[in-house]
């Protein structure tokens, strides 16, 4: 993003799953997805104006039990 982008709507999902984390299996995040309406040079105080939509996405690995390496 920009920074005179400015933004009008931030939709976000957060996908949920089953880890196996040293013998235990957690429920945990696994990925999340940010979806974002913009409005490109939404600082200039125009009366009309265009969007744009930007998908954010975050995978997570790698989990471990707090205070093991």
């Amino acid at each position: 993003m920009r920074q005179s982008e400015v933004v009008h709507e931030v939709d976000t999902r957060v996908d949920f799953g089953p880890v196996k984390v040293n013998n235990k299996v957690l429920v945990v995040p696994v990925k999340t997805f940010v979806n974002t309406l913009l409005v490109p040079h939404g600082d200039s105080g125009a009366a009309t104006y265009t969007t744009r939509c930007a998908v954010f996405t975050s995978e997570y690995t790698g989990y471990q039990l707090a205070g093991t390496n």
